[in-house]
C-alpha cells in the first residue's frame, strides 16, 4: 500500500494547500516576494534538471526561453490588451513553437557543439530583446497591466 503523504495526488494537493497558505506566513511583503522568486528560479532549475540530467543534454541557452515566455506575455498583455490569464498560456504556446523550431537542428549537435549553439540562442534572444525597444521596451523595461482576477488585481505595495 503506497504511503499517503507521498502518493502524487495528495502531494499536489499539499503543495497547493501550502502554496495558497504561503502569504498567510510571511510577515513581511519582501520575505514574500523573495519566496515567490525562489520557487519560480526552482521551476527554472527542474526544467533544466530535465535536460541536463535526464536527457544528458547541455543548454546553456535555458534562461533565454524562461526570458522570452514572460516577455510575450508582457506584449500580449500590454499591446494587444489580452488578460493576462489567456496570455500566459498563449506564451507557453509561442514559445513551445519556437523552441520546437529551433531544437529540431540543434538537437542533431553534441557535446560542446550543443553548448556554443544553446549558449549563442540565449545570446540572441537577450540581444533582440535588449534592441528591439518598441516592442520590449529595450535596457528599461516595459509597463505591463497587474493581473485581475474576478475584478481583484494584484498590484499596490501590499501585494510587492
Amino acid at each position: 500500500m503506497r504511503n499517503w503523504i507521498l502518493s502524487g495526488r495528495a502531494g499536489l494537493l499539499l503543495l497547493a494547500v501550502v502554496l495558497a497558505l504561503a502569504p498567510l506566513g510571511f510577515g513581511n511583503p519582501y520575505h514574500y516576494d523573495i519566496a515567490i522568486h525562489v520557487l519560480i528560479n526552482a521551476i527554472v532549475a527542474v526544467g533544466l534538471n530535465l535536460l541536463v540530467g535526464y536527457a544528458g543534454q547541455v543548454s546553456l541557452g535555458h534562461a533565454g526561453f524562461f526570458g522570452l515566455g514572460a516577455y510575450v506575455t508582457g506584449i500580449l498583455s500590454a499591446h494587444y490588451g489580452w488578460h493576462t490569464l489567456v496570455s500566459i498560456p498563449m506564451a507557453l504556446v509561442v514559445v513551445a513553437v519556437l523552441a520546437f523550431a529551433v531544437a529540431r537542428p540543434i538537437l542533431r549537435l553534441s557535446g560542446h557543439y550543443l553548448a556554443m549553439a544553446t549558449l549563442g540562442l540565449g545570446i540572441l534572444i537577450t540581444i533582440v530583446l535588449r534592441t528591439e525597444g518598441w516592442l520590449t521596451g529595450g535596457p528599461d523595461g516595459m509597463i505591463v497591466p497587474p493581473i485581475e482576477i474576478l475584478g481583484w488585481q494584484l498590484f499596490g505595495k501590499a501585494y510587492w
